[in-house]
């Protein structure tokens, strides 16, 4: 990803809410313009801490995407080379919530809960909503580093492999 641009909040509550709007932008818009694997959000604050910050990035290869998801000219940036690179993906939460249930329902202890916290510690969640059916999910994200770019994005602009520069 060789572009971005980059939205700043001034309160940590209210990158929760561009961050969940970003990422609802990304998947409404990505659709109807054909952008699907094309669009990478990163949250570089986060990536470098380990908690959310105020910077919200959106990737993509072309300065052309990033105008077509946004329906309008926005301030795109040119990427540094050599930057880190790291993935922003969705965990899946409901498959360990399964695993705690089925230990339970078994009356066994088999490290389940240790394993749940420990899992999710290093992430944090965007508060999205279903535009088919207008229910509320979450979107729970980990960032994690990586050298190689291959993979590509979720809808939402999660990663599924593919990686963006963090700087």
């Amino acid at each position: 990803m060789k572009f971005y641009a980059e939205i700043k909040t001034l309160t940590v509550k209210e990158f929760f809410q561009k961050a969940a709007q970003i990422a609802q932008l990304v998947h409404t818009n990505g659709h109807r313009a054909g952008l699907v694997g094309k669009i990478a959000l990163s949250f570089p604050d986060f990536a470098l801490t380990g908690r959310p910050g105020t910077t919200i990035r959106i990737h993509a290869d072309s300065e052309s995407d990033l105008s077509l998801l946004f329906n309008t000219q926005v301030p795109v940036l040119k990427a540094p080379e050599g930057a880190k690179l790291a993935s922003f993906r969705n965990v899946d939460v409901k498959s360990l919530e399964k695993i705690r249930r089925r230990a339970e329902r078994r009356g066994a202890d088999t490290g389940c809960e240790n394993y749940l916290k420990k899992d999710l510690s290093d992430t944090f969640f965007l508060p999205m909503y279903s535009a088919s059916s207008g229910r509320q999910f979450s979107l729970r994200v980990r960032a994690s580093y990586g050298d190689n770019r291959d993979g590509s994005f979720n809808s939402y602009g999660l990663s599924i492999g593919g990686k963006v520069p963090v700087f």
